[in-house]
C-alpha cells in the first residue's frame, strides 16, 4: 500500500487499513492513550512483518488528542535476520559435533567462542573462556606461525 501524506492527513487509521490489521493494533493504542507515551511492537500480517511506533500528540494539558502511527515493513531484514540465525546454528551445531579445538579470537586477541571440545581440553566450561586473552591458554611462541 503506497499512501500519499496528502491523501491521509487527518484520516482515523481505521479508515486505511483492514479491520483485521486495526483490530489487532487496538490495544497498544489504548496502552497509548492511557500511558500517554510512545509504545513500539512488531507485529504480522498474511507473511508480511511491521515494526510499528505509536506516538501521542498531547494537547496543552497533557491530554493525548491524537496518535502518530510509524509503520515500517521490515519483512526483508526479518528474512535475513533468520537466515542468519539459521546459519549460524548450523555452524555451531557442526562446531559442537568437532573432535576439534574450535577457538574464534576477535581482533583484541581474546576468546570470542570456544567449542565444547576445546573446553574440555583446557578443562573449563566454554562460558568461562569467553573473554580471556588468548594468550592465557597459548603463550605466544606456540600460537604464532613464521616468528
Amino acid at each position: 500500500m503506497n499512501l500519499r501524506p496528502d491523501t491521509v492527513e487527518g484520516t482515523h487509521v481505521h479508515e486505511i487499513f483492514p479491520e483485521e490489521v486495526t483490530r489487532a493494533r487496538k490495544e497498544h493504542f489504548k496502552e497509548v492513550v492511557s500511558s500517554g507515551g510512545p509504545i513500539t511492537f512488531v507485529d504480522s500480517q498474511e507473511g508480511i512483518w511491521f515494526e510499528n511506533s505509536f506516538y501521542p500528540v498531547l494537547d496543552e494539558s497533557g491530554k493525548v488528542v491524537r496518535i502518530v502511527a510509524y509503520i515500517r515493513n521490515i519483512t526483508e531484514q526479518r528474512r535475513v535476520t533468520e537466515a542468519l540465525r539459521a546459519s549460524e546454528e548450523k555452524y555451531r551445531t557442526l562446531a559442537e559435533a568437532a573432535h576439534d579445538m574450535i577457538f574464534i579470537i576477535n581482533r583484541n586477541d581474546r576468546i570470542e567462542y570456544v567449542n565444547s571440545f576445546g573446553a574440555n581440553f583446557l578443562k573449563q566450561a566454554p562460558q568461562q573462556l569467553v573473554g580471556q586473552p588468548r594468550t592465557r591458554f597459548f603463550p605466544v611462541h606456540e600460537s604464532t606461525s613464521g616468528e
